[in-house]
């Protein structure tokens, strides 16, 4: 039997990892706008022409001009991106990336007590795995209805609102 500090431990690392990626989740958001218009840059910059499938028979090869192509088509797109899109997408990717090693980090810590519980390492590492799914799982289920209850409140304001504009 565990004793309760142990316990406590174990529940916090997992929290540990459920509040970074719902605090991810919530910053992450918050780029929307920016991303709309840096999607309807991208569509205007015209896709470089596909790689032909025979350069497969010599797959170095073959990646070495995927990798070019990538590079020529991320170059063209960050070139017509205005210089406020530009920032807002490096500071997304700056963001992602930090939230991504926090994540990591305590996703390491929880899976590490949750081993101190169980004795075969196996069962261990399939318990954090089903652990850190309901944690993902339970962040995407708060965001949906956090979307929902916005989604609602605004269109009974704009309901609102065209009643008081008959008036």
């Amino acid at each position: 039997m565990q004793s309760p500090i142990a316990w406590c431990g174990l529940v916090g690392a997992w929290l540990l990892f459920a509040g970074p990626l719902y605090q991810a989740v919530l910053e992450l958001r918050a780029h929307e706008i920016a991303r709309d218009r840096i999607e309807a840059t991208v569509s205007m910059v015209p896709k470089p022409p596909r790689i032909s499938y025979w350069w497969w028979l010599v797959p170095p090869v073959r990646m070495v001009l995927e990798r070019r192509r990538s590079t020529r088509h991320r170059n063209a797109v960050l070139a017509a991106l205005t210089a406020e899109d530009h920032e807002a997408l490096l500071t997304f990717f700056d963001k992602a990336t930090g939230w991504m090693f926090v994540a990591l980090g305590a996703l390491l810590l929880a899976t590490k007590e949750t081993l101190g519980f169980v004795h075969p390492p196996v069962v261990g590492l399939l318990i954090a795995a089903g652990l850190s799914g309901l944690c993902a799982l339970v962040v995407a289920l708060r965001m949906g209805s956090t979307e929902r209850q916005l989604r609602a409140r605004s269109l009974d304001a704009g309901a609102s609102g065209k009643a008081r504009s008959r008036r």
